[in-house]
């Protein structure tokens, strides 16, 4: 045990030595902007967040939109072309809104109620409830293609959710993560599609080796439950909530419709199977070597630190069940997250979710072999508040943006925090309630 300590300190200490420095902000990059969706119970939209990234101060929440058609935004993204893009899950009106910097709102409406949203160059893709996938032209704001992606698979598939693009937009992988309330339609797999046509060239359905974990009589958990989906180091890695692990397996065997090398780690502190619920991952890049820091939602919390290629944990720390994905600063390499709460609890017939926001920023020290082997996660108080969401002002910038709110899940303040000085810069309130900043 010992000795496999050792060799994992090694690697880091190898890794974090060789981390380039982040781009300097150039005085041109002085105003940055963070999109975030916001909704005040009769409408929603998307408004900017205007930072001055050398004083830290917040100039403005610039509202690029405000619709009673879009009563509740959530996940924001943004192209290439500087518009934004957001989902509105009401179910009286599903759409997607794009909104650029002529102000000009385009709307296309969706057949059901939008999950995910992800884009590749000019095409975005959306899940949906229903079994529905949606490809759409974000230029032209129409719908490319709209289908049933449940009848494509055998047996029927069932529920897509998180939408993976892979850095060389050449394929979408989308997760499947729980079968239906009959068991006879099947989540447990993962649907790999050529880009830009969506040419379906894998179903990989996942081992349901662990039947222990499986919750009797609920037809829904009997699965690994796949939900995050990262590809680096030709290695395909997918969280797997109910087995309570990451899941790993060859990449160019995926998309030829080959499960390749599976194997699978738990991410929990002690190792367990079937109580993590890996919930959060960021890709953290030490030079030419990729780690995962994952974050889990199961009652015992946890975070850890995973090699894919090694496809073993090399660091892991006690925290709190629920916390966002991390930002990194590669030139402190530190991580930062902030803790919204949402926790899953495993019950006899289902599983629960509950949601138990904190009041901190967790400061991750990744800065030298001995943080990584003796530091522990540092918890800074910001304010009364819970601590909900965190963003990034800017690439160059080692600034966070953070939004807190007296409720869970409603976030109505923003703060800009500089994590070298542990100090709040600035705070202002959110236009509406904050649902979730740009990705």
């Amino acid at each position: 045990m010992m000795n496999h300590f050792l060799s994992s300190l090694t690697l880091l200490a190898t890794l974090i030595l060789s981390v380039p420095l982040a781009r300097t902000t150039s005085a041109s990059d002085q105003v940055a902007e963070i999109g975030y969706s916001f909704q005040n119970g009769k409408a929603g939209g998307v408004a900017v967040a205007q930072i001055d990234t050398t004083s830290g101060k917040i100039l403005d929440s610039k509202v690029l939109f405000e619709s009673p058609d879009c009563r509740q935004p959530l996940k924001v993204r943004q192209t290439a072309n500087q518009e934004y893009i957001v989902t509105n899950i009401d179910e009286n009106n599903p759409s997607i809104f794009i909104t650029g910097n002529a102000n000009k709102l385009r709307q296309i409406e969706l057949p059901t109620i939008p999950d995910d949203v992800q884009i590749a160059d000019n095409q975005g893709l959306v899940t949906c409830d229903k079994d529905i996938i949606v490809a759409f032209d974000i230029e032209r704001a129409k719908i490319i293609r709209s289908w049933d992606v449940g009848k494509l698979y055998r047996p029927r598939a069932n529920g897509p959710e998180s939408i993976f693009i892979s850095s060389d937009k050449k394929y979408a992988v989308i997760s499947f993560q729980k079968d239906n309330k009959t068991g006879k339609e099947r989540g447990n797999r993962l649907g790999v599609y050529e880009l830009p046509k969506m040419i379906q060239v894998a179903d990989l359905q996942l081992p349901r080796d662990r039947k222990e974990l499986h919750i009797e009589g609920n037809k829904k958990e009997q699965g690994p439950g796949p939900e995050v989906v990262i590809v680096s180091d030709n290695t395909l890695s997918v969280t797997l909530d109910l087995y309570g692990a990451v899941g790993f397996m060859n990449w160019q065997a995926a998309i030829g419709n080959k499960i390749k090398n599976w194997s699978a780690v738990p991410t929990s502190l002690d190792g367990q199977w079937g109580i993590a619920f890996p919930d959060r991952v960021r890709k953290i890049q030490f030079d030419t070597h990729t780690t995962l820091l994952v974050f889990n939602a199961g009652v015992d919390g946890g975070a850890v630190l995973i090699s894919p290629k090694q496809r073993r944990v090399l660091w892991k720390r006690p925290v709190p069940p629920g916390l966002e994905r991390a930002i990194y600063l590669p030139k402190q390499r530190m991580a930062f997250s902030v803790c919204s709460g949402k926790t899953k609890t495993r019950r006899t017939s289902a599983i629960e979710k509950t949601y138990a926001p904190q009041p901190y920023l967790f400061a991750f020290d990744f800065s030298s072999s001995q943080a990584f082997a003796e530091a522990p996660v540092e918890k800074i108080e910001l304010t009364d508040k819970f601590a909900i969401k965190i963003s990034r002002v800017s690439p160059g910038s080692n600034l966070l943006l953070i939004a807190v709110g007296t409720k869970a899940q409603q976030p109505d303040e923003l703060i800009t925090y500089d994590p070298l000085k542990r100090k709040i810069i600035d705070r202002q309130p959110t236009v509406g309630i904050l649902g979730r900043f740009e990705i």
